[in-house]
């Protein structure tokens, strides 16, 4: 009894394990990934995981769950000329490898950007839209300070998972324009 008086009087008055602490502060993350609910939050959720060089975001943009149809890159011309089974081997997979090869390549205080321009969106049904958009992406490039820039035109077919509701990038099909590196050649360096 006296052993069992001395250990609640040492641990009442000695390390204040009842007495309250103060609260850690919140883990601060670069992400701004938002739960794509509409075809419109996917496009903005693609720019902000480019910008903030994030792979776990960028690849969310993507369809890859097994109980939707598999994900489908179409290169530009000029690429497909060069690599013509690109379309056959490119995946989900390919898709993060090179986001992640290009992004390990960037310092850490470098941002790739994107901008979109000319923006349409064209209903197919109600659980699939048609996206198209000029494009200009920027990306620093490691040896020296001045960007890289691909520019071209961009079509996503956006998709509804029914069973969630939230919406993924299903087909990317890229169009270069003239006088410019497209985004595909980006990828195809990769």
């Amino acid at each position: 009894m006296r052993y069992l008086l001395v250990t609640i009087l040492l641990v009442v008055t000695s390390c204040g394990v009842f007495e309250p602490r103060d609260p850690e502060e919140p883990t601060k993350g670069n992400s701004s990934f938002v739960p794509p609910t509409t075809y419109s939050i996917v496009i903005q959720n693609l720019v902000q995981a480019i910008a903030e060089k994030n792979t776990d975001n960028y690849i969310s943009c993507f369809v890859s769950s097994s109980d939707m149809p598999d994900y489908i890159f179409v290169p530009s011309g000029e690429i497909l000329a060069t690599y013509p089974d690109m379309t056959s081997y490119w995946n989900i997979g390919e898709e993060k490898r090179y986001f992640t090869t290009e992004i390990a390549s960037l310092s850490e205080t470098a941002a790739p950007s994107l901008s979109l321009s000319e923006l349409n969106y064209e209903s197919l049904s109600p659980d699939s839209i048609s996206f198209t958009s000029d494009y200009s992406l920027k990306v620093p490039t490691p040896t020296t300070s001045i960007n890289a820039e691909y520019k071209g035109k961009l079509q996503f077919i956006v998709i509804k998972n029914k069973l969630n509701g939230l919406w993924f990038v299903y087909y990317w099909k890229d169009i270069s324009i003239e006088n410019f590196e497209s985004w595909s050649s980006l990828k195809a360096k990769s």
